[in-house]
């Protein structure tokens, strides 16, 4: 089983395939020596037309991310429009299914968020996080928007849109690294249909990708 994420939601740990985009939870256990051990893997039943990405997203899913959001586990999936269009996001959380609807008791399904409220989302590689943000909050970060680092580097070759600006460049052993950021006024509506606002960060030179350092609180 390979998994291309992990997060904890009201303490219990979950995963997300990437085959078929499976849910799974982990029962986490002890060992003699007092550390902690999976010692189950529940696949959660989440309905058919629920479990995969629409159709219309088959084999075009970019990335896909798990974590806690107002309580519940979510889930963020990235797609592309285009090779000359951004990609956009689409949020789910799940709920359970009422048995009125017709489903044995435990089944779920992904419902859309269509908006993250006071929230903002950082999404990563190496960890993906819901971060409330006040009202009087400084930095620039905005509410009800996502962030997100690229799974990859830049290749020298690949092409820059002349609209993306540098924020950050840096020199070490590895070589110059020059970091990007996406033109934010691209990511409010994409193709003519309205999405949560997202902005992507990228680096050129660096063998590794951004990660997001986020205040615990």
């Amino acid at each position: 089983m390979e998994l291309v994420d992990i997060a904890f939601c009201n303490g219990k740990l979950y995963g997300l395939t990437r085959d078929r985009w499976e849910l799974v939870k982990f029962e986490i256990g002890a060992d003699e020596d007092g550390a902690p051990v999976v010692t189950a893997v529940d696949r959660l039943v989440v309905t058919v037309e629920h479990q995969q990405p629409p159709s219309v997203w088959a084999n075009r899913v970019d990335a896909s991310y798990i974590f806690e959001l107002h309580g519940k586990l979510a889930t963020a999936v990235r797609s592309p429009w285009s090779p000359n269009l951004r990609p956009f996001f689409k949020v789910f959380e799940l709920v359970d299914i009422d048995a009125s609807e017709g489903m044995a008791h435990g089944t779920h399904k992904w419902t859309e968020v269509m908006s993250l409220g006071d929230f903002a989302l950082f999404l990563g590689p190496n960890s993906s996080k819901a971060v409330h943000v006040s009202a009087d909050r400084r930095g620039g970060v905005k509410r009800n928007h996502i962030y997100y680092s690229y799974h990859r580097r830049l290749a020298q070759k690949e092409v820059l849109l002349s609209t993306d600006l540098v924020f950050l460049t840096s020199s070490n052993a590895d070589g110059d690294s020059v970091y990007y950021r996406e033109d934010e006024s691209l990511s409010g509506a994409v193709g003519g249909v309205h999405r949560i606002g997202a902005v992507g960060y990228y680096v050129r030179g660096s063998p590794n990708p951004p990660v997001w350092l986020l205040p615990l609180a």
